[in-house]
């Protein structure tokens, strides 16, 4: 783009008033015309007015060369942008559709060969074999139900098998207070017979298990199971130790007969 001088144009102004160009119709009809002396000198415009003409050119044709360029510019990055939002977008709910996709649709049979299981749980066909008809009710494919699955192994039986657990050990532990108060209450081997029942529970033991280490053991498992605290079974150990003591201490009189004088005198 070429740009004019602007002294071209105050220059081309004066060539046009004298040739009475610019004459009003009204200055036609009198006859007038407007002319310069013929001792007028040409002066240039002052340098303000010629400064401040090219400056708006200028300015002008800047404005007319660079904002379209910027407004093209910032149009086609807003639109880049939201077709890279817009690819965003659709990538995501692309994921997320085959995601979805990827659980359901239950096939004619699972294949339970290849279920993974959480480490350190074995897969129960025979407890699949109890859920698999409502999984293939629900739609889930072959992924689906491996995921239930394996959930159901990871976070649920766990904590079933430590209710299960815990609920035996308040059971036992309430049987063994029962066991116990039974005993204090039984008339023949508890109150304040108990530990003469005790202690010939212990003779019986010993007599029948001499072995010292199984003997041990054997105790423990009484002691830790409250069958020691059994009141029926107190009895018949009880008894059993009872029966042995007595059989084992001879009477005076079998003890003494057939001695002779110096053998009841010195002893055998």
């Amino acid at each position: 783009m070429t740009i004019k001088n602007p002294l071209n144009n105050h220059r081309s102004t004066r060539i046009r008033l004298l040739s009475g160009s610019w004459l009003s119709p009204i200055e036609r009809r009198m006859g007038r015309v407007m002319r310069a002396p013929d001792e007028h000198v040409e002066t240039d415009p002052p340098a303000d007015a010629a400064e401040t003409e090219a400056t708006t050119a200028l300015g002008d044709a800047a404005a007319a060369t660079d904002a379209p360029a910027d407004d093209g510019a910032a149009t086609d990055a807003v639109a880049a942008g939201d077709k890279a939002d817009g690819d965003q977008s659709d990538a995501d709910k692309a994921a997320a559709d085959a995601g979805a996709e990827s659980i359901v649709g239950a096939p004619e049979a699972y294949d339970v060969e290849a279920f993974t299981m959480p480490e350190g749980v074995e897969f129960d066909a025979e407890l699949f074999d109890l859920v698999k008809d409502d999984l293939k009710g629900m739609d889930l494919s072959q992924k689906g139900a491996e995921r239930v699955v394996g959930l159901f192994a990871d976070k649920v039986a766990p904590k079933i098998a430590e209710r299960a657990v815990q609920q035996l050990d308040d059971h036992a532990a309430e049987l063994r207070a029962n066991m116990a108060r039974d005993l204090q209450a039984d008339k023949e081997v508890g109150g304040p017979k108990l530990k003469e029942s005790q202690a010939y529970a212990a003779k019986a033991i010993a007599h029948f298990i001499p072995d010292a280490a199984v003997r041990s053991d054997f105790s423990k498992f009484l002691n830790e199971s409250g069958l020691g605290d059994h009141p029926l079974l107190t009895r018949v150990i009880a008894g059993a130790g009872r029966a042995i003591s007595e059989a084992s201490t001879p009477s005076a009189e079998t003890d003494t007969a057939g001695l002779t004088a110096s053998q009841k005198f010195y002893g055998r």
